[in-house]
């Protein structure tokens, strides 16, 4: 149901009409040619092109992305929608680009994308087999159950309700809102809901902070949260660099405006405009890197395991290779700094 084409690929093609051929009717009457009709093709200019190749106008995508027609016109778009659930119906998702699922993920079924992935429904997942985004973050409304099977990865960030017997992966951070049950949980940041986010067996692996109300539970059962740490000096000396480059390009920024608005009637106009939006452009990565350098050094210490209500026996935090093992109910933030483990 769904068509996914790669950038070159052909969409469709019509043959050019011609003069046409005389005719001759049963009883030796000629008949004059009539020449063909061209039929204008209708299609995205942004995403589809026309080529023309052995007589003939071929459309190819200009783009990666998910064959649509809205109206009568072709387009390529890179945001796939599908409006249930991804099942037989559909077969696993691959798509280069956004993909939005409006249903749920049916056990045994895949979604990978290269950009953001939405999986809307509120019923959650059961034993799917992988969620993956190349590029982006991949939000739940629902939870997972996934039986030890199933795989959630992403470059960037997690955002899901909560999850039972799965792996998790993301490059920045985890956000769970109710709990995470036996699962193994790999991110710069594991962050639980405050008030209601428990961590209750399995395994958090965290290069920064993990953030959780309560972890453990009054039976005991084994926890293990390890936080690798960063080297605080580092991220300030690079916090203080980029700064000083953030700066200076907010003012290169400035006198890109004047001159635009100085040739906005000469012959320099066009160049200008396009070196405005790359460095527009450049300025916006750079304060998304900048504000998160600033919440690594907004963590306590050099790594932070920070529980609000109650870390229960038989939870074991290791930080920067430092080793504590809870023996009584605490709560409070555990840290390194300067080689030490602190508690507070």
């Amino acid at each position: 149901l769904i068509d996914n084409v790669m950038e070159g690929d052909w969409l469709g093609e019509k043959i050019n009409p011609t003069e046409g051929k005389p005719g001759m009717t049963v009883t030796g009457k000629v008949l004059p040619a009539r020449k063909g009709i061209d039929f204008k093709l209708k299609y995205d200019k942004k995403t589809v092109e026309e080529h023309e190749e052995e007589y003939k106008t071929v459309l190819r995508a200009k783009t990666n992305g998910a064959v649509k027609f809205d109206g009568e016109e072709i387009r390529v778009d890179n945001h796939l929608i599908i409006s249930g659930d991804v099942g037989y119906e559909t077969g696993n998702i691959s798509f280069e680009g956004y993909v939005t699922v409006k249903g749920t993920v049916k056990d045994g079924f895949s979604v990978q994308a290269r950009n953001d992935i939405s999986i809307q429904g509120s019923m959650g997942l059961g034993v799917i087999n992988k969620i993956a985004s190349k590029e982006g973050s991949i939000y739940i409304g629902g939870g997972i159950f996934g039986k030890n099977v199933s795989v959630i990865q992403a470059k960037k960030s997690v955002f899901i309700k909560y999850c039972n017997e799965c792996k998790i992966t993301a490059g920045e951070d985890i956000n769970i809102g109710f709990y995470a049950l036996d699962s193994n949980l790999y991110a710069k940041k594991v962050i639980m809901d405050s008030k209601h986010g428990k961590i209750i067996g399995g395994s958090i692996n965290a290069e920064i902070q993990v953030i959780a109300s309560v972890i453990g539970n009054k039976s005991g059962k084994r926890t293990h949260i390890s936080i690798s740490g960063f080297d605080r000096e580092a991220i300030k000396h690079e916090f203080e660099l980029l700064l000083k480059k953030y700066k200076a390009a907010l003012d290169e920024i400035e006198r890109a405006k004047q001159r635009i608005e100085k040739y906005v009637n000469g012959k320099e106009y066009n160049q200008y405009p396009r070196k405005y939006e790359d460095m527009l452009d450049e300025v916006r990565l750079m304060d998304e890197y900048r504000k998160r350098l600033q919440q690594v050094l907004e963590t306590k210490g050099e790594g932070e395991v920070d529980v609000s209500e109650a870390a229960y026996p038989e939870t074991h935090i290791e930080i920067k290779n430092m080793q504590k093992k809870i023996d009584s109910i605490v709560k409070g933030s555990f840290y390194a700094l300067n080689g030490e483990l602190h508690h507070n």
